[in-house]
C-alpha cells in the first residue's frame, strides 16, 4: 500500500461523482469528507471552533437559531421558538430587566423551520409560504419588534401613456387666476386632485371654452 502525503486542501470536499475524475487538478487537492475542520486559502487545514454553553432554551422547548449580523463588533443568535424570539450577543443572553429578554411571534415551533430569511441593515426579513412576509426590526440592543412589510411602489408611468385631465379657472378674466387640475386615468377612473396651481397662466385673450396647455407648475410638469 503506497502513502501519499497531500498538502493542499484548498478544494474542498469532492461530489461523488468526481470521485473518478483523476484527470482533475481539483482530484488532488480535494477531500471525500472534511468534518469538524474549516480550510485556509492558502490551501491548509485548522480545526472548527468549539461551542460554549450559554443557557438554555425556553421551557427546554425545540427552537431553530438563526444568525442576524450586523457588523463584525455586532452579531446576534436568534433563538426562534414556539412564538417568540429571543437573543444572545457578545457571549451571553440579552436581557431586560434581569430577565431573558424575549418578544412574541407569529410562527409555532414547527413553523419557524419553514421561514427563509434576509438581512439588510438592522432589518431581517422573514417569508414563509401561505403567511405574510413580515420584518424583525433592532431599534436598540434589548429593543426589537415584527412588524408587516408594506410595499411602497415608486411612482411610475408606463412609456407612451399619458394621463389624462382638466383645468378649472376660479375665473374668466384677468391675471393671476387659480386653477385647480383633476387628473383622470385612461380607464376613467379620477383620481385626487392634484395641488391647486397657481400664477402659472395668464388668461388674457382666451374665452370661456378654449383649451390651454400647461407646461410648468404641476407636479410631472417639465
Amino acid at each position: 500500500m503506497t502513502d501519499l502525503i497531500q498538502t493542499n486542501f484548498s478544494a474542498g470536499e469532492l461530489s461523488p461523482l468526481v470521485a473518478g475524475l483523476v484527470d482533475q487538478a481539483k482530484y488532488y487537492n480535494g477531500l471525500e469528507v472534511c468534518e469538524n475542520f474549516l480550510i485556509h486559502p492558502q490551501g491548509g487545514l485548522y480545526r472548527r471552533g468549539g461551542t460554549q454553553y450559554i443557557a438554555g432554551t425556553k421551557n427546554n422547548g425545540k427552537v431553530r437559531l438563526i444568525p442576524f449580523i450586523f457588523s463584525a463588533s455586532q452579531a446576534y443568535i436568534l433563538e426562534f421558538g414556539a412564538n417568540y424570539i429571543r437573543f444572545f450577543a457578545n457571549g451571553g443572553q440579552v436581557t431586560k430587566a434581569g430577565s431573558p429578554y424575549e418578544i412574541a411571534s407569529p410562527w409555532d415551533a414547527d413553523q419557524v423551520w419553514e421561514l427563509e430569511y434576509a438581512q439588510s441593515n438592522d432589518v431581517l426579513y422573514l417569508a414563509r409560504r401561505g403567511s405574510q412576509l413580515k420584518k424583525l426590526v433592532r431599534l436598540a440592543h434589548d429593543d426589537w419588534y415584527i412588524g408587516a412589510v408594506d410595499f411602497v411602489h415608486p411612482p411610475t408611468t408606463p412609456q407612451s401613456w399619458y394621463p389624462s385631465g382638466t383645468l378649472t379657472p376660479g375665473a374668466v378674466s384677468g391675471s393671476n387666476v387659480l386653477f385647480t387640475m383633476s387628473v383622470f386615468a385612461t380607464t376613467g377612473d379620477t383620481t385626487a386632485s392634484d395641488p391647486t396651481i397657481t400664477n402659472c397662466v395668464d388668461t388674457s385673450g382666451f374665452s370661456v371654452g378654449d383649451w390651454v396647455t400647461v407646461f410648468a407648475g404641476f407636479p410631472g410638469g417639465e
